[in-house]
């Protein structure tokens, strides 16, 4: 039965294959500027870092000057061995030349045309014609308005606006317009309003984030409620865009939230999005079909494979937190069929828009859906504006429903878009590249991809097991809490509640193994709340250092006698306890010296990698090194406790 469906699978692909003609994609063109970068870019990866750092800053280089200055940084330094034509004449002239500036100009000029590649129009009204050339043609769209991850309200109020105008234009637009694909009404399809947005959460509030939780779905809940109630208004679907992982379960939250609210909880024309490259997609997609099929709300659910993995991959080394996205892409590919099985077998009240430019992922849906006997009006595919050319054109040959992700909005905050296109081009597992660049064979990539997966070791889980600790493996940063997990949240939001029922802390002086109160003391007000003790403190005085002291002097021959590795280990006992303590010692943090959850955490986590380091180091110059090889000469270089010291800590580091 397996094998049968295999061969379906392969023999759609073949046909899909067929229908596209000897076609390639604009981008790998080679007789186009960009087609010549990018087949630099696929060769040569230094060239491909500068190249797209360069890009990145482009659009904020505003004369030609500027321009030609920033090519020399990024393509002519002396380390560099680009060949001269890729560094346009620029090493040895002066960014002021004329020549400089002809250079510059005619640079800017292509990749501004390299934008508009991708990127349908800088304003709404610009965009229409593109939208509708796309209709003409039997495809629908999505428009995605560019700008996302708003930096202040002012700017999250303006996003929010444009998108409100964008509902207007696109209305009076729709009058004008036929159905897609439908003898008659008003439906694309018959089934589908002929308006469709995307948006993104990070653009609904400036302030998003994960550690206020509920905070930001209310904040982005109040700018989204016009904008869905003006969809609902003129009969338009909108779309909730995923973006980073850090913002995945809020963006779950927030769709979930808002169309629970009675004035939504009947509209059809919603979709969310589910990241197939995310290991923890299968749980969040069967969560929220549960929750639509409970409910029995009518959504959509964009099946993507995921558009950030080299940024999550960077991040989590950066944080050294496991990946959360698979690290093999036959992996992701083969998650994706998985995911789409499971939609399309619940597909009542659902509707699937694959999301893909794979033909082997395209074919094993169109297959799948055949078997289960899914219903045209709960499936359309989608392919990204200005990609994979070659796939749309035989999709469309082929009679299925496609949509294309259209995006909208200028140079500037369109640059991440675009080098995130790049990147998605040049991969060396890109499917694009290797069908239309490498020549890889239909067969290889066609194959089932948990066949290929056979071939591979498994890339590690997102869980990864816990670091050794100790003297036992090598020193490691200790990893800050990703406040994404909800675990983490509510263990923070229980510490809190639990150190405050012990206030006001009663805390004595250490001394000769014995605890010492004092005649004064020193209370630690709540910064928040000055009528809040968080605790009372001995007061040294000069007395109780030089008790100190002296019994530091007392200890300290029998101290220094002990083996180095027995000194070393109270402090890996002192960071087991504070990771035990963890959630604690940060939550007293926030309450007694006002840190933010972010920077709690992180103070607890320095003070652990004190420990750790430094017992680490205790025991690597506690074993003597032999210096230099002289013939009848013995030297060691090793070291001995020297005495008492004393330790002033910062203030800034309360712990």
């Amino acid at each position: 039965m397996a094998d049968d469906f295999e061969s379906r699978v392969r023999e759609t692909g073949l046909r899909l294959y067929e229908l596209i003609e000897g076609e390639t994609p604009s981008v790998f063109k080679k007789e186009y500027w960009l087609g010549k970068i990018m087949e630099r870019c696929m060769k040569d990866n230094a060239f491909k870092v500068e190249m797209f750092r360069f890009i990145d800053v482009f659009p904020c280089l505003n004369r030609s000057e500027s321009v030609a200055k920033h090519l020399r940084e990024y393509f002519c330094r002396p380390d560099q061995d680009f060949p001269a034509a890729l560094q346009w004449g620029l090493r040895h002239v002066s960014p002021t030349s004329m020549a400089a500036k002809m250079a510059a100009k005619g640079i800017a000029s292509n990749i501004e045309i390299t934008g508009k590649q991708f990127i349908a129009g800088a304003t709404p009204q610009e965009a229409l014609p593109v939208l509708e050339n796309l209709r003409s043609q039997g495809m629908a769209f999505t428009a995605d308005l560019l700008g996302e991850a708003v930096i202040s309200e002012a700017e999250a109020e303006k996003y929010q606006g444009r998108y409100m105008e964008l509902f207007d234009i696109l209305d009076e637009a729709q009058t004008g317009w036929g159905p897609v694909d439908a003898d008659s009404g008003d439906l694309d399809w018959g089934h589908v309003p002929k308006v469709n947005v995307s948006i993104k959460p990070s653009a609904m509030y400036s302030q998003i984030n994960t550690r206020a939780f509920d905070y930001s779905v209310d904040r982005a809940k109040e700018r989204l409620r016009p904008i869905l109630r003006k969809a609902v208004g003129i009969r338009a679907h909108v779309c909730l865009d995923m973006e980073h992982n850090d913002l995945k379960n809020l963006t779950l939250a927030i769709y979930r939230s808002l169309l629970e609210e009675a004035e939504f909880k009947d509209y059809p024309y919603t979709g969310i999005v589910i990241q197939a490259y995310l290991r923890d997609s299968e749980q969040d997609l069967k969560d929220i079909v549960q929750w639509g099929l409970k409910r029995k709300q009518k959504f959509t659910i964009r099946l993507v494979k995921g558009a950030y993995w080299d940024a999550e991959v960077v991040w989590a080394r950066q944080k050294n937190w496991p990946a959360p996205v698979f690290t093999y892409k036959h992996e992701t590919d083969a998650n994706f069929e998985k995911l789409a099985h499971y939609l399309l077998k619940n597909h009542k009240g659902l509707r699937l828009a694959c999301a893909s430019h794979n033909i082997r992922s395209i074919a094993y849906v169109m297959e799948l859906s055949k078997e289960l006997k899914v219903p045209q009006e709960h499936l359309e595919y989608q392919i990204l504006y200005g990609m994979a050319e070659p796939v749309r054109n035989a999709l469309k040959k082929a009679g299925l429903a496609l949509r294309l992700y259209t995006p909208i909005g200028k140079m500037i905050p369109g640059m991440a878009y675009l080098v995130r296109r790049l990147l998605e081009n040049t991969s060396n597992e890109s499917f694009l590249r290797l069908s239309f660049k490498e020549g890889v064979s239909r067969e290889e990539l066609l194959k089932n991809p948990l066949d290929l997966l056979k071939q591979k070791t498994p890339s590690p889980d997102s869980r990864m097991e816990a670091p050794e600790y100790g003297n036992k493996g090598p020193f490691l940063n200790e990893p800050l809490f990703n406040w994404a997990f909800s675990e983490n949240r509510k263990g923070i939001e229980k510490a809190l509640k639990k150190v405050r029922k012990e206030f006001p802390y009663k805390v004595s002086l250490f001394i000769d193994g014995k605890k010492k109160k004092t005649e004064e003391e020193i209370q630690s007000t709540n910064p928040n709340d000055l009528n809040d003790v968080v605790g009372i403190s001995a007061s040294a005085g000069e007395k109780e250092a030089e008790q100190a002291v002296s019994a530091a002097k007392a200890a300290f021959s029998q101290w220094r006698d002990t083996d180095p590795k027995e000194r070393a280990e109270y402090l890996f006992k002192a960071a087991a306890q504070a990771r035990k303590m963890r959630y604690e010692l940060a939550a007293l943090q926030i309450y007694e010296v006002g840190k933010n959850w972010n920077e709690a955490d992180a103070d607890v986590c320095e003070a652990i990698d004190f420990l750790e380091y430094y017992g680490r180091e205790m025991i690597r110059l506690s074993s003597p090194r032999r210096m230099g090889n002289v013939p009848g000469e013995m030297s060691h270089l090793f070291y001995e406790p020297r005495g008492v010291a004393v330790v002033i800590a910062p203030w800034n580091f309360p712990l």
